[in-house]
């Protein structure tokens, strides 16, 4: 609650009151500045001069004290919405990068298909020994290999967690 002290020096209750009374003050005057039920700071004025107890203004100050806490409350929420909404923003922006890598997937997927494909049935044209079926068999497991990182961009897209298991037949 707002305190009111006439003299500092007569009062042994206050805290700084050695101190403000070593620097030439009497009376003083300290209000809290609530923020989310909680005391958050004390704003405390002196004066010079011995000042009798004045109802109005402490009331001013509990007004001014409550007025302080709503502006630093509405602050915080302001940043917390911010906040919220960068995140929004970029969550916005990983879904788009992940409609984008689903469909380029897609397109990839299908132009590995005929790759895959064809190397299978060059592959059936020559002997295991032959230097065009080695080049082939290249081919064909470069292809594999690009198929797999295509599911992960599929599973991405789909926001699809890979969970590997080892399964016994």
């Amino acid at each position: 609650t707002p305190a009111w002290v006439p003299d500092l020096v007569v009062d042994p209750d206050w805290l700084a009151g050695a101190a403000a009374a070593s620097a030439g003050f009497h009376g003083a005057l300290a209000f809290p500045v609530r923020v989310d039920d909680g005391v958050t700071a004390v704003l405390a004025f002196f004066s010079r001069d011995v000042r009798p107890r004045d109802h109005a203004m402490l009331e001013l100050t509990a007004d001014i004290g409550s007025q302080i806490g709503q502006f630093i409350e509405r602050e915080r929420a302001e940043e917390t919405l911010r906040q919220r909404e960068d995140q929004l923003r970029q969550s916005q922006k990983m879904e788009a990068v992940g409609q984008l890598a689903g469909g380029i997937a897609h397109d990839f997927n299908n132009l590995l298909t005929v790759i895959s494909g064809r190397t299978q049935l060059l592959l059936k044209l020559f002997r295991p020994e032959d230097r065009p079926r080695q080049d082939l068999e290249l081919v064909q497991k470069t292809a594999g290999r690009a198929a797999g990182l295509i599911r992960q961009l599929l599973a991405f897209s789909r926001k699809q967690v890979l969970q590997p298991k080892v399964l016994d037949l």
